[in-house]
């Protein structure tokens, strides 16, 4: 490992899950290379890739003190003027040049983090806290338009209405900094003054991600209208059901660049043709208008929260588009066996499937899936109204089961025993290419079931450490 290039060793340390903090973090005292590109992926997003760790406000502090650390010294001889009293460790340069891997700068968490560190490290009453706030947020904002080159994404979406957001915008050397700003982050509609100033700067954003929007909003007006490249991604939640600027905005910029859309609430936007749309994410769309459109490169689509949607309708979607992969998630299913022929019949290059299924062993829809379906790789199934035998089922399937089935996730309203399940298993041990992730819930976890599992783990036909129960 120590001889690979620079490039391999990043491709491999990018794909440590960046939960596993101390096992990345590690990295850094392997030697130099592995200690650069550790701290390359550990300081693009640090704040957002904290978990709910008891020592979660220690591990902002120590990453606000580096931050600290790293503004220039004539930053620091004003923040000690302003009589706030700066530790040696945090006078003394950084050895390293954090800032300048930073990518999402997220307004919200930066004040969050400051908040923290002079409540708990500086011990500030409440009269000082609001003026050392700004002060320091200031000088760490311009040390971001100093250093940083490779930020990508600009989110304000929680940054509370009575809070003044900075204007980093207007400090020296921002267009620098926000010049490659390609996704922008928003909710409601506060902040009007910062959009303004945001939109002399920001020209080449492709994604936007709009959150509760009642009403028209002339600083996101002013926003989408300067920019300069085609709009690739929009995610937008209509609060309202009145014609909104962005669906006449879309018109003006062509549909067919957008090759991914989420949508919250209704919109007639489904009117346009979005002839390169490649992703497709509703929410709560009682109309159903996508239904009666034609996307001719759809291969991604998420439902969230139906229960009126035709089968007939949705039927007829799936049998006029290629999808490869479905996501049907917090839904209500009226008529389960007919959804389930809407979905083996008309996906048959289906690769990840999350939703329902009919397990009946009269119609067996499992194993007509298998069948229909061999390019399958994901299944996560999810609970049907009423408990389901699937013993023959399961036997069943050991012959069909698709070659590079990697993760299946049982319903946990499916019963059976160890017998199905060793068959099951052998079949997958005779068929698949990789090992196979499993998840089974608890409440089907028996002791004869364990040892099933167990054998077939000790075989590699399973992942040991993916058994997973939930």
């Amino acid at each position: 490992m120590a001889s690979l290039p620079s490039q391999c060793l990043l491709k491999i340390f990018e794909n440590v899950s960046l939960s596993i903090y101390k096992t990345l973090h590690n990295c850094i005292f392997v030697n130099k290379q592995w200690s650069s590109l550790a701290i390359s992926i550990l300081w693009r997003n640090p704040l957002e890739n904290i978990s709910s760790e008891n020592d979660v406000d220690d591990r902002i502090i120590s990453i606000m003190k580096t931050y600290i650390a790293c503004i220039s010294q004539k930053s620091k001889d004003s923040l000690m003027k302003n009589n706030l009293q700066l530790s040696e460790e945090i006078l003394r340069q950084a050895s390293y040049d954090y800032p300048s891997h930073l990518q999402i700068l997220n307004v919200q968490k930066f004040y969050d983090g400051i908040t923290i560190l002079i409540e708990k490290y500086f011990h500030k009453e409440d009269r000082e806290k609001a003026f050392h706030q700004y002060q320091l947020l200031e000088h760490i904002f311009r040390m971001f338009m100093n250093k940083c080159r490779n930020i990508y994404r600009i989110d304000i979406s929680d940054v509370p209405k009575l809070i003044k957001i900075i204007h980093f915008p207007l400090l020296p050397d921002s267009d620098k900094c926000l010049s490659n700003i390609t996704e922008f982050y928003y909710k409601g509609r506060k902040h009007l003054d910062f959009i303004y100033i945001l939109s002399q700067v920001c020209t080449q954003i492709k994604s936007f991600h709009i959150e509760q929007q009642f009403h028209n909003n002339e600083g996101l007006i002013k926003l989408f209208n300067v920019q300069k490249v085609p709009l690739e991604s929009l995610s937008i939640d209509f609060k309202s059901n009145i014609t909104l600027f962005i669906e006449d905005i879309i018109k003006e910029k062509n549909p067919d660049n957008i090759i991914k859309l989420k949508l919250s609430g209704d919109s007639k936007i489904f009117f346009l043709k979005f002839n390169n749309l490649k992703e497709l994410e509703i929410n709560l769309c009682y109309d159903n208008y996508f239904l009666r459109a034609i996307f001719p490169k759809l291969e991604k689509l998420i439902l969230h929260g139906f229960s009126n949607i035709s089968n007939f309708a949705f039927c007829d979607f799936l049998k006029n588009h290629n999808i490869k992969y479905l996501y049907l998630r917090e839904s209500h299913i009226k008529y389960l066996r007919q959804f389930s022929e809407a979905i083996i019949n008309s996906c048959p290059n289906l690769v990840e499937y999350e939703g329902y299924i009919s397990a009946n062993t009269r119609t067996n829809h499992l194993l007509v899936l298998f069948k229909n379906c061999p390019k399958l790789e994901k299944l996560r199934f999810f609970e049907e109204d009423t408990s389901c035998e699937i013993n023959d089922i399961l036997k069943c399937l050991s012959d069909y089961i698709p070659k590079k089935l990697n993760t299946l996730r049982f319903d946990p309203c499916w019963e059976f025993n160890d017998v199905s399940l060793d068959e099951f298993l052998n079949g997958c041990k005779k068929r698949l290419t990789n090992k196979l992730n499993l998840e089974i819930s608890s409440s089907r976890r028996s002791q004869d079931i364990n040892l099933v599992l167990d054998k077939y783990a000790r075989e590699n036909v399973l992942y040991e450490e993916c058994i997973n129960y939930y």
